[in-house]
Parts: structure tokens; C-alpha cells; sequence
């Protein structure tokens, strides 16, 4: 009887160790930054915001945040070639052919899940998307 008692206060003990350890790395590692996902890039404006139908190719830069080597651009539905500047600025340069018929596109950046610079298997995640006009 006393052996079965000492061997339930051990593993009482046990269970309150691990949770405490369990406990103080989930508190250190948030406390520093580490949630195991890098953040989904946010993409605050373009420049330029419009171009001239049939017009000369041109760089377009990209403001906002979270952005990292994985971060993926797309112009009009079409993923392009992008350099990441730093964390808040990204350049495209954007052929003639993407803007030879007025209208509308659709610009934007996503994370890849998983990717090099991330800490973990998430960080995916599409930015809001903003408009470029061809006129």
C-alpha cells in the first residue's frame, strides 16, 4: 500500500514537472517571437498604380510588411519574377506585354508554407489585393 502511494506521489510529481515545463518553453518561446510560422506578407500600396495601354515596361515597387525571399508576386493573376529589397519592400519589373489592353488587374503577394525562410510548415497566406489600371 505505502509502495503504490510513494509510486502515485512520483508520478503526480511527474505530471506536475512536465506541465510546468511544457508551460514555461510554450511562455519563452512566444515571449521572443517564435510561434513556429513566419506572418503572412501584408501589401499596403503599389507604385506605379496605373500605366498607359500599349506602354514601355517598367519596375513596379511594392510597400509593406512581412515580406521574405519565399514571398511570391502576382500581377494580373500572373505569378512574376520579384526581388525582395527587405522586409517592407519588394520590386517587380513588368513587361510590356502584361499591359497592352485597358482595363483592371489585380496585384498581389502571398507566402509560401513551409518555405526556406520560415520557422515552421505554415506562413502561407494571400495579401489583400490591389488594383492596377491600364488605361
Amino acid at each position: 500500500m505505502l509502495l503504490a502511494r510513494c509510486a502515485m506521489l512520483l508520478r503526480l510529481k511527474l505530471v506536475i514537472s512536465l506541465c510546468l515545463l511544457i508551460s514555461f518553453a510554450t511562455f519563452t518561446l512566444s515571449s521572443c517571437g517564435y510561434d513556429g510560422c513566419a506572418d503572412i506578407p501584408v501589401l499596403n500600396s503599389i507604385s506605379p498604380t496605373s500605366a498607359s495601354a500599349g506602354g514601355r515596361a517598367f519596375t513596379m515597387t511594392l510597400s509593406g510588411r512581412h515580406f521574405h525571399s519565399d514571398t511570391v508576386f502576382f500581377f494580373g493573376g500572373t505569378e512574376l519574377t520579384s526581388t525582395t529589397v527587405n522586409e517592407t519592400t519588394m520590386t517587380a519589373n513588368i513587361d510590356s506585354t502584361y499591359i497592352k489592353t485597358p482595363g483592371t488587374l489585380d496585384v498581389w503577394v502571398t507566402g509560401i508554407p513551409g518555405g526556406t525562410s520560415l520557422n515552421g510548415p505554415c506562413g502561407g497566406g494571400l495579401s489583400a489585393k490591389l488594383q492596377f489600371t491600364i488605361q
